[in-house]
């Protein structure tokens, strides 16, 4: 298959709207939630609040990127959380484009449909977690 630019047919175009229109809606609903918190999250935060290169429990990535997201934004649970939809973006972008590679765009489009909308996906695109940051890797 030949190289193709990413906007080169409708599937493409269809796939990456979605993948931005439910990147804005994960964001609205991060800034949006009434939602504290959760123990993990708060311990990441703390560990963003003095960066080491390393934790007891996990790599320190994902301190790293707290740290980022709150001294762009501010300590507060939207801040901390912010960049948690923003990586699955790119997660479900990579994951078009390796499929659109490997078969066609309509897998590709089908592929990234399967991935924003499984429950965990979900769920996990409001939280900031390990597993949330190292998605796209």
């Amino acid at each position: 298959m030949s190289q193709k630019a990413l906007l080169s047919d409708t599937q493409s175009k269809l796939a990456i709207a979605i993948i931005a229109g439910l990147l804005a809606m994960r964001l609205l609903l991060v800034v949006w939630s009434p939602l504290e918190l959760y123990a993990d999250e708060a311990q990441y935060w703390r560990w963003g609040q003095s960066l080491e290169w390393g934790y007891y429990s996990k790599p320190p990535m994902i301190a790293w990127v707290i740290h980022l997201s709150t001294a762009l934004f501010g300590d507060s649970e939207a801040a901390i959380r912010i960049l948690a939809p923003v990586f699955h973006a790119i997660a479900a972008l990579f994951l078009f484009l390796l499929s659109r590679r490997m078969f066609n765009s309509w897998a590709g489009l089908i592929t990234v449909l399967t991935y924003l909308f499984m429950p965990g996906i979900v769920l996990s695109s409001g939280v900031i977690s390990t597993d949330g940051v190292l998605f796209p890797f």
